[in-house]
C-alpha cells in the first residue's frame, strides 16, 4: 500500500552542522590545492631552470632554428630572464668525432652585467635539443643542445 507524504517525515539538517560540513569541505579543497600547486612541475621556484629554458628558446628560436651567425644570444637581457638569478646559456653541437663543440655561450648576472663568473656546483641546469644551422654549410641543420644554468 502506497504511503502518503507527510511534512513531518521529511529529513532536515540543522543549519550549524551544515555550515560546519561546508567549511570542512572548503578547507579540504584548499589544502589539496595548496599541496598540488607545490607538487606540480613548473608551479614553484624549483622549476626556474625549466622556465628559463623555455623563455630563452622562445627568444632565440623565432623560426624554429638557431642561427649561430645571427648573434641572437647577445640580445638576451635581464628583463627576459628570472629576477635575482645569474644565468649561463650555452648552445653546442656534436661534431663528426662525436664531441660536443660550443657554438655560442653567454652569461648574464642578476643585474644585467655580461659576466657573473662561473656557475657554482649547485647551479640548476636544464637542456633540450634544438635545430642549429650549420656554420660551414648554411643549408644543413645540425642537432644542437640548448643548456641553461641558473643560480642565485
Amino acid at each position: 500500500m502506497p504511503r502518503s507524504w507527510r511534512p513531518d517525515e521529511c529529513g532536515q539538517t540543522e543549519p550549524i552542522p551544515a555550515l560546519v560540513a561546508v567549511a570542512a569541505v572548503c578547507l579540504g579543497v584548499s589544502l589539496y590545492a595548496g599541496y598540488a600547486a607545490n607538487a606540480l612541475p613548473g608551479t614553484s621556484d624549483r622549476a626556474v631552470e625549466e622556465t628559463t629554458l623555455d623563455t630563452v628558446w622562445t627568444d632565440l628560436g623565432d623560426d624554429g632554428l638557431y642561427d649561430p651567425n645571427a648573434d641572437a644570444l647577445e640580445t638576451l637581457s635581464s628583463e627576459t630572464l628570472p629576477d635575482g638569478y645569474h644565468v649561463r646559456v650555452t648552445i653546442s653541437v656534436e661534431d663528426v668525432r662525436g664531441e660536443q663543440r660550443i657554438v655560442d655561450r653567454v652569461r648574464i648576472d642578476a643585474h644585467g652585467d655580461d659576466d657573473p663568473g662561473l656557475p657554482p656546483d649547485g647551479a640548476r641546469t636544464a637542456s633540450r635539443s634544438i635545430p642549429v644551422i650549420d656554420e660551414e654549410l648554411p643549408g644543413d641543420v645540425d642537432v644542437g643542445t640548448l643548456s641553461v644554468e641558473v643560480w642565485e
